[in-house]
């Protein structure tokens, strides 16, 4: 099946900022080439290493899920329906002074 290339990059973006598989690996892979050099001594060398395996064991211990449905979430907004205030917003000055007016009747 062929596929416009802007819709496959659209998909592949929209698949690298939610799924959870994408989210992990790339975790894995930006902490495993952080953690690569071969300066230093052997035991700098080894805790470099083990570092990188407390990392690599913390990553995989998160919830990518948990983490990819809040960031859904709050790039939806809010679900409130905000009519009423940017009615009140949108008034003039002593349209807004009539209205506190007859609330308060």
């Amino acid at each position: 099946m062929k596929v416009n290339k802007s819709m496959f990059d659209l998909s592949e973006d929209i698949l690298s900022t939610f799924e959870a598989k994408r989210l992990k690996s790339q975790e894995i892979d930006q902490t495993e080439k952080s953690a690569k050099t071969d300066t230093g001594n052997k035991w700098d060398k080894l805790e470099k290493q083990m570092d990188k395996e407390e990392k690599i064991k913390e990553i995989e211990d998160k919830d990518f899920d948990k983490e990819a449905k809040d960031k859904f979430h709050k790039m939806m907004g809010c679900s409130k329906d905000h009519a009423a205030e940017i009615d009140i917003y949108n008034k003039t000055y002593p349209e807004k002074i009539e209205r506190v007016k007859l609330m308060k009747e």
